[in-house]
């Protein structure tokens, strides 16, 4: 039964329009790159690909182009966990018998149409770079060091993997705040300041940059301090863990008001 719930949900979160959407924002970003840092473009198709989201490298411009790639994606998603924990669940529940089973089930079906909507930027991301590659001319002494001294595709799956588990960890903190002011357009306010606010202290104060994981994703922070991405992904890990925790106690501590 409970595998015929995450199959449930993840249909219900995997529509073409949603694809459709995903595929301009992560051309809009490609195109904004292209435009704008022709000159730091590095050689190598893989390089290509990860300096598409390298960032910042304009503070004020990059956090915008951040927004714009994490934001549709978190609404879109946001939206449907609001719709199933508050629109559809009385009668799966009364199936299963189990609000832990409907719940858990959605966030696996969350993760798993992240897992695919960030397949498919990076996929289309990918396609964008081969088909202009011929346009692009690479450098080879650009000043970012990412792209000198590490393997390429290595830093392609890390990233992928970074943005998946920062994307699962902003949807979690949305949930929790959405479970404590009962408003998702505030909610995802309060995320959006989150966001901006771990940028601005760790620009403004790099050494604390590795105890600010919504920062992760940004590597030309992390490059300041010479941390590993794999160390970003276990610390993002151990945040979604805890913070799982403490959405699922106030799911349970909450859902009559939350389910009705």
């Amino acid at each position: 039964m409970l595998k015929k719930l995450v199959t449930y949900y993840t249909c219900s979160f995997f529509k073409i329009k949603y694809v459709l959407g995903i595929v301009a924002i992560f051309v809009l970003n490609s195109m904004l790159v292209c435009t704008s840092y022709a000159d730091l473009i590095p050689n190598g198709y893989t390089n290509q690909i990860v300096f598409m989201f390298y960032m910042p490298l304009n503070i004020q411009f990059d956090i915008l182009r951040w927004l714009l790639i994490f934001i549709p994606v978190l609404l879109l998603l946001s939206s449907c966990i609001v719709r199933e924990l508050t629109n559809h669940p009385t009668y799966l529940i009364q199936r299963m018998k189990s609000y832990r089973h409907c719940f858990h089930s959605i966030f696996i079906a969350i993760g798993i149409s992240l897992i695919g909507y960030v397949g498919i930027g990076y996929m289309v991301t990918a396609i964008f770079v081969y088909f202009i590659n011929n346009k692009i001319e690479g450098h080879n002494e650009i000043p970012l060091s990412l792209f000198h001294n590490s393997d390429g595709w290595q830093v392609l799956l890390s990233h992928f993997i970074l943005f998946i588990l920062t994307g699962l960890l902003l949807l979690i903190i949305h949930t929790i705040f959405l479970f404590i002011i009962n408003n998702a357009v505030f909610a995802m306010f309060l995320v959006i300041i989150s966001l901006i606010s771990s940028v601005a202290v760790g620009y403004v104060f790099p050494t604390i940059l590795k105890f600010l994981p919504l920062t992760y994703f940004l590597l030309g922070l992390s490059e300041l301090q010479g941390i590993s991405i794999a160390w970003f992904n276990t610390i993002i890990a151990l945040c979604i863990v805890l913070s799982y925790s403490v959405l699922y106690g106030l799911f349970i501590k909450l859902r009559e008001k939350i389910v009705g």
